[in-house]
């Protein structure tokens, strides 16, 4: 296993905020939040855009509920992007941060395991110092999830 993976699997157990970016770019009311979570959730994940400026991006989101909800992630940055592109986050309202750096179409497994509410704060890095917008797939599931079920690493096909 390259340091890479090693590092990716280290983090897993302190990557809260992952769950709240993909919160971060739905600015909704509370229920809407609570809504739109279970959507991404029913739906195995999301694939979220970030503007990208001189190979630099960053976030802060809203508060938002999260109500100690438990799920496996996996982070997985669009193999049509080049370069590495280090992602940091961090969650201001509890101790969950992550910091990986992953090529694209490489998948990072993470952990949520929620407090009540979160609020994250997200830098990005880019290798090159172009613009773009990054697509990552966030990938979500309930803890170990069952043999036959979608591997949550994959975006659905379409």
């Amino acid at each position: 296993m390259s340091s890479r993976p090693r590092r990716a699997a280290a983090l897993a157990g302190r990557t809260a905020a992952l769950i709240a970016f993909a919160l971060a770019v739905f600015p909704q009311s509370a229920q809407g939040q609570i809504f739109e979570l279970m959507r991404i959730v029913s739906e195995g994940g999301s694939w979220l855009g970030l503007t990208v400026t001189e190979g630099r991006a960053s976030l802060t989101g809203p508060v938002v509920p999260v109500a100690g909800l438990s799920l496996d992630g996996c982070l997985q940055v669009w193999d049509g992007h080049s370069g590495e592109w280090t992602i940091r986050a961090e969650d201001k309202l509890g101790a969950s941060r992550l910091d990986v750096t992953a090529t694209p179409g490489e998948p990072v497994r993470f952990e949520f395991r929620g407090g009540i509410q979160a609020q994250l704060d997200v830098a990005v890095e880019w290798s090159e110092a172009r613009d773009t917008t990054l697509h990552v797939w966030v990938g979500v599931g309930p803890p170990s999830a069952r043999d036959g079920e979608r591997d949550i690493c994959q975006p659905p096909p379409g």
